[in-house]
């Protein structure tokens, strides 16, 4: 889905409401029902059955969505409060109609019409289930001020114990440059109208935002269709169809069958994490080439993958043994040697299925990444800036100052698909395509967290989905599987297996099935 500017979006929303007779009032029902889906799913994740829910409102159309939110909660069981910045007098046009909505159910809109007010709130000790932020939108130009800022303060106090959905963007956030002026509120979740802004998805913005949902509120697509955008980002609606669909009559070699290669003696966890995703990605049949050494550790790991150990790393040889495959990973805990490099070496000369690079198969080539584009066969490469450094022989603090240019640079001298991992994870396709993924959160920064990546997208490409495609839905689910498993437990307490066991959850965000 393509990004979009803040006077872009404003223009959307008077076409769709001047010219297509849209009524504002209809699109702010639309965006607060969106939001306040988002804010029940989140509380079924964490384990509430009755939520407090505090609502923070501005006068503006953000406001107008925020009371649309708290009608919805307060209509479907949960205890909700709201406070306003400043006077409800103040609010105006369709954001009235909905204040009027929610005070109509008995919802106490409290008017907070000083900074002192806001500071004093902070301090009280609310329970708050959860905080949701509608105090500024998308049209604010400048830092935030006075009882707006005071309210952005009392929110990340809030937030400190509790998770924080921001509507449409965080407050106090440019959504154009992505920039924080003054107070902005630090989301755990943002949900935004209709289009994700350019700013959500900047680097400078990514301590705010948290993880980005996209809300349909009802303007015509043909409305967009001049816009253009030199990123896009993934979403679910734009994955829907990827996934091949499941026959009845289907067996397990309907689906393909896909070899992981890695795993050296003491790296028995890296190869066994990428198993157990492959194994979760709707493939048939998962076969496993290790090292003797640890071949019955990963065995017992993930038992229904197919596990073959050889000795001397002789993997090449094991591979001719084995039946033909839909796509091949290798690296993950494979370690640099010789034989990783004669076994990346002959893979990339040789005609065949997909092959994903990870890990210690990237970095065979540091310093050479040129070599890469001449394989004979399709490749994914899925370096962290580490790796990626080492691959265009510069620095980590190079490759993240500019990640946008560094993963099309690697795209088009690899002549492949690149997935820069870390947070916003960017995919380019040879150069010509580029798309970020801004689900996932902190907690997916352990290790073993890439291994289960690198599993996921290969057996997705065994099913016959074309690389990008796959790429794009691989980083998707990866990233939705680590924030249920978060939602459920902990961001702290997380470990790479976590995100392994809510893969099956993830799926459901883009297939009925």
């Amino acid at each position: 889905m393509k990004l979009i500017s803040s006077a872009e979006m404003k223009e959307l929303d008077r076409m769709t409401i001047t010219e297509c007779g849209v009524p504002g009032e209809w699109l702010m029902e639309r965006a607060g029902l969106g939001v306040a889906r988002a804010v029940e799913y989140l509380a079924d994740l964490s384990g509430y059955s009755r939520l407090p829910v505090c609502v923070f409102a501005g006068r503006g159309n953000n406001g107008g969505d925020a009371f649309v939110v708290a009608r919805y909660l307060k209509e479907w069981g949960n205890d909700v409060r709201v406070w306003i910045t400043g006077e409800r007098s103040a609010v105006q046009g369709d954001a009235r109609l909905h204040l009027i909505r929610l005070m109509a159910l008995g919802v106490a809109v409290e008017e907070f019409a000083t900074a002192d007010d806001f500071e004093m709130l902070a301090g009280a000790g609310l329970d708050c289930g959860i905080v949701v932020d509608g105090v500024l939108g998308v049209g604010l130009k400048g830092p935030a001020r006075g009882v707006a800022s005071a309210a952005i303060r009392c929110i990340n106090s809030l937030g400190s114990n509790s998770p924080v959905v921001a509507i449409d963007v965080p407050s106090g956030l440019d959504a154009d440059t992505g920039e924080a002026g003054g107070d902005v509120v630090c989301a755990d979740l943002t949900v935004t109208m209709a289009y994700p802004k350019v700013g959500l998805a900047l680097p400078v913005a990514c301590d705010y935002v948290g993880s980005v949902d996209v809300v349909d509120i009802g303007i015509p697509d043909s409305l967009a269709d001049n816009i253009k955008s030199s990123m896009d980002l993934i979403v679910a609606s734009d994955l829907y169809g990827v996934c091949p669909i499941r026959p009845r009559n289907a067996h397990k070699g309907t689906f393909g069958h896909v070899l992981l290669i890695g795993g050296a003696a003491g790296y028995a966890g890296a190869i066994a994490l990428a198993a157990g995703a492959a194994l979760r990605s709707g493939c048939g049949l998962v076969s496993v080439i290790t090292s003797v050494e640890v071949a019955s550790i990963v065995a017992g790991i993930v038992p229904e993958a197919m596990v073959h150990g050889v000795s001397d790393g002789n993997f090449s040889q094991k591979i001719l043994e084995l039946p033909k495959f839909d796509a091949v990973l290798v690296g993950p805990g494979l370690t640099i040697s010789p034989d990783t490099k004669e076994l990346v070496l002959k893979l990339i000369a040789t005609e065949g299925e997909p092959l994903v690079l990870d890990a210690d198969a990237l970095n065979v080539f540091a310093g050479k990444v040129g070599e890469l584009a001449v394989s004979k066969r399709p490749i994914v490469i899925t370096p962290h800036p580490g790796e990626a450094a080492r691959l265009m022989n510069c620095t980590s603090d190079d490759i993240q100052s500019d990640r946008v240019g560094y993963v099309t640079k690697l795209a088009k001298r690899t002549k492949s698909v690149t997935v820069l991992k870390g947070a916003g994870t960017l995919i380019s396709d040879v150069g010509i395509r580029c798309s970020i993924n801004l689900t996932g959160n902190p907690g997916m920064a352990t290790g073993g967290a890439g291994d289960v990546l690198a599993g996921l997208l290969t057996g997705l490409l065994g099913q016959g989905i074309n690389l990008y495609d796959a790429a794009k839905l691989a980083v998707y689910l990866h990233g939705c599987a680590g924030d249920e498993a978060a939602w459920a437990s902990s961001q702290a307490g997380m470990k790479a297996g976590d995100i392994i066991n809510t893969i099956s959850m993830a799926f459901r965000r883009v297939v009925t099935r």
